[in-house]
């Protein structure tokens, strides 16, 4: 095979150019695949590596639970098609890793499930139960918020008010004594 028709074939594939300079030293097809080969899998790995980290380090933070579980999930099936399994406790230990503190007793509860032999929960399961704190929290922190909201309000009524009477230099108040 010439060298000017295997260029000319390997220009009509559609390569980026740093393919086709990595590729174009190669005397053989299959020098060629496993080039590529090694190139992809590179890229592969540092990809997986990638996606690993951020499944063990993503917060919560600001995210819905529903969201959350969401975004866990989505790496955890990321992983997979690389070919890296991640298992449901081991996804759901890392989920719970990414949940602050106001969580920590529906994590116990959760782990000793999650560590039982006879009673093992799953991650829907899981998802429910911290949904439905949320929930619970969402509503104590409304309830909350209500009366600092009325205490505030109640209490500046009660504050008199006072003026100036810049002719007379004196200070005015509007509360009866």
């Amino acid at each position: 095979m010439s060298s000017s028709f295997r260029e000319s074939s390997i220009r009509q594939c559609t390569l980026r150019e740093s393919m086709f300079a990595m590729i174009s030293k190669c005397q053989f097809a299959t020098d060629i695949w496993l080039t590529l080969e090694k190139e992809f899998l590179t890229k592969s790995r540092a990809k997986t590596l990638h996606v690993k980290s951020l499944l063990q380090n993503t917060k919560k933070d600001n995210m819905s639970i529903h969201d959350y579980f969401l975004k866990m999930k989505s790496y955890a099936k990321n992983l997979s098609s690389s070919g890296v399994v991640i298992t449901d406790p081991e996804l759901l230990n890392y989920i719970l890793d990414g949940l602050d503190s106001k969580y920590d007793a529906t994590i116990i509860n959760i782990t000793t499930r999650l560590e039982s032999k006879v009673d093992m929960i799953s991650i829907q399961e899981a998802q429910i139960v911290l949904q439905k704190l949320e929930l619970r929290l969402e509503k104590a922190h409304t309830v909350m918020n209500t009366m600092i909201h009325n205490e505030f309000h109640s209490s500046s009524a009660n504050v008199p008010s006072i003026s100036v009477d810049n002719e007379n230099k004196k200070l005015q108040s509007d509360q009866s004594s």
